[in-house]
């Protein structure tokens, strides 16, 4: 067989990229099936990727003059709150054929780091689809890590009583105060040891942004009391637009924040809260909760696996020298 050539990918390839992803991805469907049909559309996945190769350089790899792969990426100032500028790859955004995934890997790889440094992309960051391990392989071996996992199940509910000495109820108008101060301790939570975390903009703000937030008919905040002391809570967003596309579909809620006070971990607060939200959305006709969260907080790795299943990955590399800086 002929080695493995990259070129810029162009608008003629665009639909055998979208075939060979949709391919991986319905071996990922078959394992889970509650997963949304979106990314079964391949006229889906090709406008997904028209769009992205309008704004970047993207690649395709070729072997005896088929496509076998391609790569395509966001240059994003800021990357996750801290100072540099990362390179990042969404799940839809590459593909490789299974019997020569390494190298196409590799040679793509090699071709876009060089286009990132002069872009001065110092991280590299790519979300994965999470049945593939040779992939999950090839990324470990070129310096990447684990960083947030994205997770689903069905709108079953766990059937878990609430402790004796809490209240679990869906939160109120006049709740918001108490969310937002909840939400405070939630965000410093982050920046804490072993997490260590660029400090997060919270996505809700303020009391108000709070109170806009439950007026929301679709949305909902479920909180746990230990008599009047707010113990803990998960928020809902039906209209949630800045996860992984994976996560996307009719029919979905997405879970977009938790937190259980120190005092109250333990004791099954936090799955008594679940609970009771699952119930609520699957007596509405929804059929499957999403979410994503920091494989690098060990709380609540392990709360939601307990859960939730992973269907992708998102991988980070740093490294440690980029042509024309200082090190990192």
């Amino acid at each position: 067989m002929q080695p493995i050539e990259v070129t810029p990918i162009h608008p003629v390839d665009y639909s055998q990229a979208a075939a060979l992803f949709v391919q991986d991805y319905r071996r990922l469907r078959e394992k889970i099936p509650v997963l949304s049909r979106r990314m079964d559309d391949m006229s889906w996945v090709e406008s997904q990727l028209e769009r992205l190769f309008n704004q970047c350089p993207g690649l395709a790899a070729r072997q005896d003059g088929q496509l076998v792969g391609y790569l395509g990426w966001y240059i994003v100032p800021g990357f996750r709150g801290a100072t540099r500028t990362g390179a990042y790859v969404p799940e839809w955004g590459h593909c490789a054929a299974a019997q020569v995934l390494p190298q196409v890997y590799q040679t793509l790889y090699q071709e876009a780091t060089t286009i990132w440094t002069t872009a001065e992309a110092r991280s590299h960051a790519i979300t994965m689809l999470a049945h593939n391990r040779a992939e999950r392989d090839f990324w470990f071996w070129n310096g990447f890590g684990l960083l947030v996992v994205d997770a689903i199940r069905p709108m079953r509910p766990l059937e878990h009583p609430a402790p004796s000495a809490l209240i679990i109820r869906k939160a109120i108008p006049t709740d918001a105060a108490a969310l937002h101060a909840l939400d405070v301790e939630h965000r410093r939570h982050y920046t804490q040891p072993p997490v260590f975390m660029s400090p997060l903009q919270a996505s809700v703000t303020s009391t108000q942004e709070w109170l806009e937030f439950l007026n929301q008919p679709e949305n909902a905040v479920w909180i746990a009391l230990a008599g009047e002391t707010p113990a803990g809570f998960i928020r809902f967003d039906a209209n949630y637009i800045n996860g992984s596309a994976i996560l996307e579909g009719e029919s979905t809620v997405f879970i977009c924040g938790a937190y259980v006070r120190p005092d109250y971990r333990g004791h099954g607060a936090a799955s008594a809260i679940l609970d009771a939200a699952l119930q609520d959305y699957a007596g509405r006709g929804y059929q499957r909760c999403t979410l994503d969260f920091e494989s690098v907080n060990p709380q609540a790795s392990a709360f939601w696996l307990r859960y939730f299943q992973p269907v992708a990955y998102s991988l980070l590399r740093i490294p440690e020298w980029v042509r024309g800086t200082e090190p990192l």
